[in-house]
């Protein structure tokens, strides 16, 4: 694909701490699902997955910046 891209970072900040709070079992599973609703998320609006950094940061690609927002609104607000 040659043309425009918009690039998406994302991180979680405080789940780090909110995983130290709850416990090592408790702390897997928010990861495994956080991240599993970051990929279908990823899915559904059709972004490419360029890196995986850690257990909460992705760096994402879409084709158009309106679908990077509208994907960006949908993880903040569920």
């Amino acid at each position: 694909y040659l043309g425009r891209a918009a690039v998406v970072l994302l991180d979680a900040p405080g789940l780090e701490k909110f995983a130290s709070l709850v416990g090592e079992a408790i702390k897997q599973k928010a990861f495994l699902m956080y991240r599993q609703v970051i990929n279908d998320k990823i899915d559904l609006y059709d972004g490419y997955r360029v890196k995986h950094n850690g257990e909460d940061g992705f760096m994402v690609v879409f084709r158009d910046v309106s679908v990077a927002l509208q994907f960006c609104l949908e993880i903040q607000t569920g």
